[in-house]
């Protein structure tokens, strides 16, 4: 019993933060997707001109060993997909991605969970198309 506790409990921890650089792809996406399986999205609006976005990963959880969530970037046809998958079987995830978006250089923006909720902080100004779906969760457009 005292085994299988200790398989059940392997502790997964996963930090980590991309940027989305101006000039990166070609041609420059005008669409951030965002996939997750399970995660707490948060979106927020930061300035600036050396970055189009910012991905802040905090993956915490147990599971069996092996257990792993992975996450990668692609871009094709305008598009930028960040996607994030949780691999193997865990007894406990808490993953949360917080998007800091620069709004003039996307227009729109599509956030896909399969769990975990969207939270949305206001944005004074125009602001790109955001179109989010979350299939076992709640979407949240904060107010200012």
């Amino acid at each position: 019993a005292m085994i299988a506790l200790v398989l059940s409990a392997t502790p997964v921890n996963l930090n980590d933060r991309e940027l989305i650089r101006p000039g990166e792809f070609d041609p420059e996406p005008r669409v951030l997707r965002i996939i997750a399986d399970q995660a707490d999205v948060v979106l927020f609006w930061p300035g600036g001109e050396e970055r189009s976005a910012v991905l802040m990963l905090k993956a915490r959880g147990f599971g069996l060993p092996g257990s792993r969530v992975e996450h990668s970037t692609s871009a094709a046809d305008g598009v930028v997909t960040y996607r994030l998958t949780h691999r193997g079987r865990f007894t406990e995830k808490d993953t949360q991605l917080a998007v800091g978006i620069v709004a003039d250089k996307w227009t729109r923006v599509e956030v896909r969970l399969g769990g975990g909720d969207v939270q949305v902080y206001p944005r004074r100004g125009e602001s790109p198309v955001l179109d989010l779906q979350t299939e076992d969760g709640t979407v949240v457009r904060l107010q200012p």
